[in-house]
């Protein structure tokens, strides 16, 4: 809706200016008499005479000129579309049980539902960029959440387990969107300073959804409604914040906001020349941008060891997240006699240990501010981009702790609160370690950080909807405390990774055939 009013807009912008006379064509040097020099200048005059982009640097039209409540009423939509996928991702975790009961399958077999949903967040990742750079940002938001909903209807319904786990992968494939496509929209519409302050903020909200989900899932089960409610709850804010999307979420690509001022002028003169930078180069077509998409970032990913170990490093870290989904009734239930829905609180810390490290980024920035200040007094124009790596060098050392401590303190004879502690712990050390990568990604990989991002992306969901069906087995067979130590001494094994990233990054930058040395 809002990109239609946005359109007429411009229409009407463009009408009132209409009777202005339509540009002369470029004169060409008398110099040239070649015809085909002349046929090539001619076109190159014909593309500058007619390209048509904003009114100046605060053209009311460029998303970076838009009112701040405009550009935070964006985003916060963004974000609420990447929790609620995030909230459909786990809220079925709590209730194998009753879903595996009623299908007359075990438990393992039932966590692939949630490994499915995960696995197709991975596979679903490499596809929206290239739509939303070809269709806009709005159309792909819309069109993969209402997508969203119809698949997470079909869950709710599904008549047998094979069909649960067809449309909770579906489900999942049209949920990444928000995800991926989420960082091309804060930089739509905020500058590089102002990112960086905003990102930590979408961060907190999108992991929030995966971490309150399974409460909610816990009382559901608990209440001994049917299991399919935490399908039709996840349906009902999906559908209420797709009918708010509908009506209020702006376009914010650029290229496609000046793709329909040239369409208005055309309209408005009767003159076929006026086109938009992006209609001025030869288009890539969308099935060479989607080929790309996919075979680029497993090239990066196999080319360039910083990727892959950062990759290898947020995995993991996901991999905990998501052992937690199926291991938690392990942790707290089978040791504290938690009922159902007791079980999963250990989520809410979480989550409060992500919003502390949300309200602890003026921090980041004070750190980052001295990197800047280090970096003016060298004459650099900027900080490297190891400097974003202060957050993961915090978090570090947090996330083995974290694990150990849940680990060696979860027995009948301490208080419930210790472990629980430990998962606040845990929350803080992910959203940092989210954060610090993906920014750091951004900064050293520049032109190829959304390839780099993809590759993250599908690894990670991958490899954690993956870990849902082995935590099982992992807990029943090791047991809490070993299970949990093991991911500890990988969490050690991984903990130097920022450092060294910090004081050789450039180097190993420099050595790079893809990046160099300055990305």
């Amino acid at each position: 809706m809002q990109s239609v009013l946005a359109y007429r807009r411009i229409q009407r912008k463009t009408q009132k200016t209409s009777l202005e006379a339509s540009p002369k064509p470029s004169r060409l040097p008398e110099s040239v008499s070649n015809t085909a020099q002349q046929d090539t200048l001619h076109e190159k005059a014909h593309l500058e005479d007619f390209l048509v982009d904003f009114d100046g640097p605060h053209d009311a039209l460029n998303p970076q000129n838009w009112p701040p409540w405009k550009k935070a009423l964006t985003n916060s939509m963004t974000a609420c579309v990447a929790f609620v996928s995030g909230f459909g991702s786990s809220i079925n975790s709590p209730l194998i049980p009753q879903a595996s009961h009623q299908f007359h399958v075990s438990q393992e077999a039932e966590s692939l539902a949630t490994a499915l949903f995960l696995i197709g967040f991975g596979f679903g990742a490499p596809f929206s960029g290239p739509l939303s750079e070809t269709f806009g940002r709005n159309p792909i938001y819309l069109g993969t959440l209402a997508l969203f909903c119809c698949w997470t209807l079909g869950s709710a319904l599904s008549p047998n387990f094979g069909a649960q786990l067809v449309f909770k992968f579906l489900s999942g494939f049209f949920g990444s969107t928000a995800f991926t496509t989420a960082g091309g929209t804060l930089g739509d519409v905020y500058n590089h300073e102002m990112r960086g302050k905003i990102f930590p903020w979408f961060g907190a909200v999108a992991l929030s959804g995966p971490m309150i989900a399974p409460v909610v899932g816990a009382y559901v089960g608990q209440s001994g409604i049917s299991w399919r409610w935490a399908d039709w709850i996840t349906l009902c804010i999906a559908g209420g914040l797709l009918t708010v999307m509908f009506f209020l979420l702006p376009e914010t690509y650029a290229p496609r906001i000046l793709e329909w001022k040239a369409a208005a002028k055309r309209q408005a003169t009767g003159d076929a020349r006026y086109h938009s930078p992006q209609g001025s180069i030869s288009k890539k077509t969308l099935v060479k941008k989607i080929a790309e998409a996919l075979h680029r970032p497993l090239l990066l990913l196999l080319r360039e060891p910083i990727l892959l170990v950062l990759t290898a490093y947020l995995t993991f870290v996901y991999i905990v997240a998501f052992s937690f989904f199926t291991g938690a009734p392990f942790i707290f239930s089978d040791t504290y006699g938690f009922d159902q829905g007791s079980t999963y609180l250990m989520f809410i810390s979480t989550t409060v240990g992500l919003w502390i490290c949300a309200l602890a980024s003026p921090l980041y920035g004070m750190l980052l501010g001295r990197e800047y200040r280090k970096a003016a007094t060298q004459g650099k124009a900027h900080a490297e981009p190891e400097a974003m790596l202060w957050w993961a060098m915090i978090a570090a050392p947090v996330l083995p702790i974290s694990l150990f401590w849940l680990a060696w303190s979860d027995y009948a004879s301490v208080s419930y609160w210790s472990p629980i502690i430990a998962c606040a712990f845990f929350g803080f050390s992910l959203l940092s370690l989210f954060l610090s990568i993906y920014i750091y990604i951004i900064q050293a990989f520049t032109r190829f950080a959304a390839s780099a991002l993809v590759a993250i992306t599908l690894v990670r969901y991958i490899a954690g909807g993956s870990m849902v069906i082995v935590a099982i087995p992992m807990f029943k067979n090791l047991g809490n405390h070993h299970a949990m130590t093991v991911l500890a001494a990988i969490a050690c094994a991984f903990t130097p990774a920022p450092y060294i990233l910090y004081l050789r990054g450039d180097r190993i930058r420099a050595a790079s055939r893809t990046i160099g040395a300055k990305g």
